[in-house]
């Protein structure tokens, strides 16, 4: 039997539909895949997503408040999450951009 979501602490109406947009339906999804992973779904899913619900989604997992989460795990948190985030790469510029007119004329006074 699966625990439902609503039965974790910490997180709310908004974070737990942010979670079942994203395919994280109950409380064992989230355990199976990882605060993290499932912070970064979130991030990819709803663009910015603070850092309290990466510490929220944590603290879920564990039972506990987010707030005792002490500095040096959040600062694990966040190296943990930013190595999971996925790197696009720059697209190359096919051409430069031409000087702005106002700018070429400021320099020639």
């Amino acid at each position: 039997m699966t625990t439902p979501i609503e039965d974790l602490p910490n997180l709310g109406p908004v974070t737990r539909r942010w979670l079942a947009d994203v395919g994280v339906d109950d409380a064992d999804a989230l355990r199976e895949i990882g605060a993290v992973a499932a912070y970064v779904r979130l991030r990819f899913a709803q663009g910015r997503v603070s850092l309290n619900a990466l510490y929220a989604l944590h603290a879920a997992l564990r039972g506990i408040p987010w707030t005792a989460l002490g500095e040096e795990e959040r600062a694990e948190l966040r190296r943990a999450a930013e190595a999971a985030m996925p790197r696009s790469e720059p697209e190359p510029n096919p051409r430069p951009r031409a000087a702005h007119p106002h700018r070429a004329a400021r320099k020639r006074r």
